[in-house]
């Protein structure tokens, strides 16, 4: 069996908070920079319907160790209704990431739109997406199985609700975190399992313990001013290299001694 030896640099950027920076920073007043931004198939998809919708980014592109790595990604936008109607549907590709939390923004803008993606994301279950807009005042419809496309007729008058998570979902979790940023009023969402907390600390949203429930409180329409991001490194990404390590006996691994950045 193969031994393996040698020491890991760098690891690649945060998918999940890479897609919340970006979404944010739409949803913000200003200029936002994201600095090592990650540039995975997924987040360039929300960089993609992010464009499509009418939002201008730019990013700055340089060689890295896992191919293509994002420098810098650059947003311009005058807040939480900078979008526009987009002339085609926006396209997903396999990121389920995108197409949930992408609904969420998109029930509150005053204009029509569709989310739709590869074969693999179009068979994927979307009702925990539409049940809160819905219940929001968004006018959402599904495929007759539940699935994308996913056809959004927004409105600017979204209500505050209480929304329990019926099941752990960061995902929609951050759409109705989203959705709620527009309503005129606060909404509460609770969660009896924790889930990652990314959105909530990145929107600096107030979150309450009540006995086993975990309450965020969004303020509806609210300004969020722009800010830098600085994505950080994936813990999980160093897991394959960990379990070669773990495989092959008589392998050994030295620590980085500059830390996960």
């Amino acid at each position: 069996m193969r031994v393996f030896k040698g020491e890991v640099t760098s690891l690649p950027p945060d998918k999940s908070i890479s897609h919340r920076a970006a979404l944010i920073g739409a949803l913000s007043e200003g200029t936002t920079e994201i600095t090592n931004f990650s540039g995975g198939f997924d987040n360039q998809s929300t960089l993609g319907v992010l464009k499509d919708a009418g939002i201008t980014l730019r990013q700055e592109d340089e060689a890295g160790t896992y191919g293509r790595r994002i420098r810098k990604v650059v947003i311009e936008s005058n807040g939480l209704w900078s979008f526009q109607s987009p002339s085609a549907p926006l396209m997903c590709n396999n990121s389920g990431s995108t197409m949930r939390m992408f609904a969420g923004i998109l029930a509150a803008q005053p204009f029509k739109s569709e989310l739709i993606g590869d074969s693999s994301l179009m068979k994927r279950p979307m009702k925990r997406v539409a049940d809160p807009l819905r219940q929001m005042g968004a006018d959402i419809e599904l495929s007759t199985s539940g699935t994308a496309p996913i056809m959004i007729k927004g409105t600017k008058e979204l209500n505050p609700i209480e929304y329990r998570l019926p099941v752990p979902s960061a995902q929609v979790k951050s759409l109705v975190a989203f959705a709620a940023l527009h309503a005129e009023g606060e909404t509460r969402i609770i969660e009896t399992v924790r889930s990652r907390d990314h959105t909530e600390v990145m929107l600096g949203l107030e979150t309450l313990v009540h006995e086993n429930e975990r309450i965020i409180v969004v303020p509806g329409r609210k300004r969020i001013a722009a800010k830098p991001f600085y994505i950080p490194a994936d813990p999980s990404a160093a897991c394959f290299i960990v379990a070669l390590g773990l495989l092959a006996r008589g392998s050994e691994s030295q620590p980085y001694k500059g830390g996960i950045s």
